[in-house]
């Protein structure tokens, strides 16, 4: 089965836990106005992972991450999707509820904030079934 991959740091190594940062460049690698734009694209993100063997890793080790297509598919429709089909039934049974547009738009802010706030309370949850996996570098490849 066919995997997502970054490159990143090792940043902390916590117990059996590993926070690697990862630089999401995209096109913006070699663009001229990099320091001036403020596209999302271009950011460092942060991301904890267990791991069996932490003594085998070190704080600055560049690294790959990886993840499956379908669990990479499976968080991408429950940050991106499921939060879009709310967001819209909310404004469609408002509308055709009679509710005018503000108090459409609220409901379905108030819904947004609810499925979050039910997200991060759950986020063990997701845990357990969404894992990334670490792949040490040796003689500067990827293995």
């Amino acid at each position: 089965m066919e995997n997502l991959e970054h490159i990143g740091t090792i940043v902390e190594i916590d117990h059996d836990e590993l926070t690697v940062k990862i630089d999401n460049r995209s096109a913006c690698h070699n663009c001229a106005a990099q320091a001036f734009c403020g596209l999302s694209e271009c950011k460092s993100q942060l991301l904890k992972t267990k791991v069996s063997n932490p003594e085998d890793y070190h704080q600055g080790e560049q690294v790959m991450v990886a993840i499956s297509l379908r669990q990479g598919m499976l968080a991408l429709v429950w940050t991106y999707v499921v939060p879009l089909i709310l967001i819209l039934t909310a404004i469609i049974i408002g509308q055709s509820n009679g509710l005018d547009e503000t108090t459409s738009g609220i409901s379905s802010i108030i819904i947004l904030i609810s499925y979050y706030l039910w997200l991060f309370l759950t986020k063990n949850k997701f845990k357990n079934r969404i894992s990334f996996k670490i792949i040490k570098k040796s003689g500067g490849r990827i293995d």
